[in-house]
């Protein structure tokens, strides 16, 4: 199996936040942790204590990003 040692910066944006946070812990073994209060809701992901997949709402984040 392989293991995912280090990515830096993604942003997904999904229209179901909890599945989608479900395969990225599942199936490549991040970690739900400490976030901002952003003004969207999301998650953030880490690997080995660095946050690294950021997954925001995609409609929260895209009226967000246009005002």
């Amino acid at each position: 199996m392989t293991v995912l040692r280090r990515l830096d910066h993604l942003l997904v944006l999904t229209d179901d936040l909890e599945t989608t946070k479900a395969f990225y812990c599942d199936a490549l073994g991040l970690e739900a942790g400490e976030r901002p209060p952003l003004a969207f809701p999301g998650y953030w992901l880490y690997v080995d204590g660095v946050a690294c997949v950021h997954l925001a709402d995609r409609e929260a984040y895209a009226e967000h990003a246009a005002s």
